[in-house]
């Protein structure tokens, strides 16, 4: 797990439980979009061989 997803800006006990759920989620998708962003670029650049 990355470290953005277990670090908070404010700490954990002032925040309520949903709003800790929707850190994770946008870090989740954060993670996700980063991997996939090579995998398109290597992608396009094989097509246009």
């Amino acid at each position: 797990m990355s470290e953005s997803s277990t670090t908070l800006h404010e700490p954990a006990e002032r925040l309520t439980p949903d709003v800790v759920d929707r850190h994770r989620a946008i870090v989740s998708l954060m993670e996700e979009l980063e991997a996939a962003v090579p995998l398109r670029y290597e992608t396009t650049k094989r097509a246009k061989r």
